[in-house]
């Protein structure tokens, strides 16, 4: 019989050894338990630690102390900000360290059939959930239980979902509801900068291997760091990597602590940009560009305009000025976004009069194409959600009788402009 039928690779040893183990195990510990499964040769002790560097789920919670995700992920607390879509259809999206979390067997061979799990509803029923792909996103679907729960505890979007994992082995979670007005903000604060330090010291470590860590690694070996052990979780991971990290993404790289060329400025110190409200969408394809300024590409920038004597004839300050004076100081809409705003904490500015109702123009076009045509441009569908989430208006409850163009455009037709 040859010797590859006869014994277990060394991989196949390794993740037995470890999945089974009740606690991390140091490397003298595996080489021992590999030597009772395994014919010993010169080359035994590179091939085991070989075996460990393929494994994604054997992570190192210390040097030469090694544990396996799934192992490790039973205690964890995550914490996931709600979207209107979420609450209102019943599913979740999963940024990495979600699906690490449901699916810590994933990363291994990025293929993965959809598993049903449980889901112990605090206050509520056990459901069973099924992972799927949402928007080309990896999802939770929760189902028509879920929506009704949420609506039995008063959920809304964003407010937070905690989940816990009682045994991730057998894909059983516990979530419970977190109303927004509940959360102690200091405290997640800290968690955050707890979790951005921690980051930043496995980045460092890793930096000496390779220039990139991949988000999963560092979402695994965060888990093996036992800082999401604590019963108050920290925000999303895209935003605690944007706001309180130096961490810059790479995309199609992974995390780096050398800036990108985009975020740097000027002198050669680093532009961090505006924070990014706790609010927007955290569940795009890939995580945010930390070298970017969400909140500026949205103004008027009157450098770009090429028009003679443009910025001679109106300063910036009073364009606006002059706007707020048509708009005037106030409106009922407004004063909703106002108060809106105040609830949600928000860490950049509020917009001005005019600037709202420019930008709540612009929302009210998308959703006027939308409907006209039956769907957006992926580019367009993103711009509708991200001024949706910034004015804090649903745009599902928009009226559809309140837009203005003609049901069957042609060329005798006014232009959108003209109406």
């Amino acid at each position: 019989m040859l010797e590859s039928q006869e014994f277990p690779s060394y991989i196949e040893s390794v993740a037995d050894i470890l999945s089974s183990a009740p606690a991390p195990m140091t490397f003298s510990s595996i080489m021992s338990a590999v030597e009772k499964s395994q014919m010993l040769h010169r080359d035994t002790r590179s091939s085991v630690y070989r075996a460990i560097s393929k494994l994604y789920q054997a992570v190192e919670v210390e040097p030469g102390r090694y544990g396996w995700l799934t192992t490790l992920l039973q205690g964890v607390h995550v914490r996931h900000p709600l979207t209107a879509d979420e609450v209102r259809r019943g599913y979740l999206m999963l940024d990495e360290l979600e699906h690490a979390v449901f699916c810590p067997e994933f990363f291994q061979s990025q293929q993965q059939e959809h598993q049903t799990l449980t889901i112990e509803l605090l206050g509520g029923p056990a459901i069973q959930a099924r992972t799927h792909v949402e928007r080309r996103t990896w999802s939770l679907y929760l189902g028509k239980t879920f929506v009704q729960w949420l609506d039995s505890q008063g959920g809304q979007e964003r407010d937070d979902a905690i989940i816990s994992v009682l045994d991730a082995e057998e894909g059983r979670y516990s979530l419970r509801l977190q109303p927004r007005e509940a959360k102690i903000r200091q405290a997640v604060r800290d968690r955050n900068i707890q979790i951005a330090l921690a980051a930043e010291d496995i980045a460092t470590a890793d930096q000496r291997v390779r220039p990139y860590l991949p988000a999963w690694d560092l979402v695994a070996r965060l888990v093996a760091s036992g800082h999401l052990y604590d019963l108050t979780p920290p925000d999303d991971l895209h935003y605690v990597m944007d706001q309180y990290s130096m961490l810059h993404y790479v995309e199609g790289e992974g995390y780096t602590l050398s800036a990108p060329k985009s975020a740097l400025s000027g002198d050669g110190r680093i532009s961090r940009g505006e924070r990014r409200s706790d609010t927007e969408d955290f569940y795009s394809e890939e995580p945010f560009d930390v070298g970017s300024a969400p909140w500026e590409d949205d103004l008027l920038d009157l450098d770009d305009v090429s028009l003679p004597g443009f910025r001679e004839a109106m300063d910036p300050v009073e364009f606006l000025g002059d706007l707020d004076d048509q708009f005037g100081e106030s409106c009922g809409a407004y004063e909703l976004y106002l108060s809106q705003y105040e609830e949600a904490d928000h860490p950049a500015p509020p917009l001005g009069h005019a600037e709202f109702h420019m930008l709540e123009a612009e929302l009210e076009y998308l959703i006027a194409l939308e409907v006209e045509f039956n769907g957006l441009l992926p580019e367009q569908e993103a711009r509708k959600e991200e001024l949706a989430s910034r004015l804090f208006i649903d745009p599902d409850a928009w009226p559809n009788d309140d837009f203005d163009i003609p049901d069957y455009p042609d060329y005798e037709d006014p232009p959108y402009w003209g109406n």
